[in-house]
């Protein structure tokens, strides 16, 4: 987005909504996108098997030696280590999209109370959708911004 301007933020935000409602992963989804709008048919094609021939072939190194790795504690420690890393990288990553994004103060609640409600779903181990945060996260933005505000012209 900053350096190669391949696509917009907000292209890369309504991406974002298509590939949580579509199968398969997000990134593929947004590689395949901005593939085809890059290079068509064959942009697609490509970014799509440039996304996924790396992870398949590194998948496959690993499961070779996998029985053999997970005897050892090392192996393990370094997973732990891992999945912190990534979860840092996936903040980074959220905190990124959200200054990026034109939000007032109630677009902030919003988040914030999607945000608690991820949390607090984590905490206790219930597992939901991201279909429903994206479906809520609608609703809200309908509720607060389009329905609300046409209610209060018409009172006035």
């Amino acid at each position: 987005i900053d350096k190669k301007k391949w696509i917009t933020s907000e292209e890369l935000m309504e991406m974002i909504a298509v590939a949580e409602v579509t199968p398969g992963p997000i990134a593929i989804n947004i590689a395949t996108y901005i593939g085809y709008k890059r290079g068509g048919v064959l942009g697609a094609l490509m970014t799509t098997l440039g996304i996924l021939i790396p992870p398949v072939i590194c998948m496959f190194v690993l499961a070779m030696f996998l029985g053999a790795l997970q005897q050892l504690d090392v192996v393990n420690y370094m997973l732990s280590g891992l999945k912190c890393a990534v979860l840092i990288l996936l903040t980074g990553v959220s905190i990124s999209l959200v200054k990026r994004t034109k939000i007032d103060w109630i677009g902030v609640v919003i988040i914030s109370m999607v945000a608690i409600a991820e949390i607090l779903l984590a905490i206790f181990g219930i597992s939901i959708s991201a279909i429903y945060f994206i479906i809520g996260g609608a609703a809200l933005g309908l509720l607060i911004y389009g329905l609300i505000p046409k209610f209060k012209e018409k009172q006035k």
